[in-house]
């Protein structure tokens, strides 16, 4: 593959589907991938996707085509996709971006905020622990009761 004909497509709604990417960018050229990056513990999409094309010359046009243009009430970012950084292993130091343990303490948070959460304690509990692959039960107590 060409990284040129590879694209970052950006601000995506998040009721977005791949399918939708395939049919809204074949109107620049052939795509051949479309990837829509999901969150690893909500299987949720996280707003942005991967299209290639057959060609860098659809790629461009596609760029001029789609990019600031409306997709699902969303104006698109739509640009030539930069080549994937090397990451030093391990992942270690200030804040992880993307790690396990920084998504684990995303979900802590997400437990121990005041108001609704986003899903059950005990499943946001087990789907951290699973993430460390270190425990196999969790038993999550009732929050004290305020005096």
């Amino acid at each position: 593959m060409d990284n040129n004909s590879r694209l970052f497509v950006g601000n995506l709604s998040y009721q977005t589907q791949e399918r939708d990417l395939q049919d809204h960018f074949s109107a620049s050229g052939v795509v051949t991938n479309v990837n829509l990056m999901l969150d690893r513990v909500t299987g949720k999409s996280r707003g942005f996707a991967f299209v290639e094309f057959s060609t860098a010359d659809e790629a461009n046009r596609a760029v001029e085509l789609f990019h600031g243009k409306d997709l699902g009430g969303r104006a698109l970012t739509v640009n030539i996709a930069r080549p994937r950084e090397e990451r030093a292993p391990g992942g270690g130091g200030g804040g992880g971006g993307g790690s396990v343990l920084s998504s684990v303490l995303e979900l802590a948070l997400a437990v121990l905020s005041p108001g609704p959460s986003q899903c059950a304690e005990r499943e946001c509990v087990r789907a951290a622990l699973h993430l460390l692959d270190a425990v196999t039960t969790a038993v999550v107590l009732p929050s004290p009761s305020p005096s």
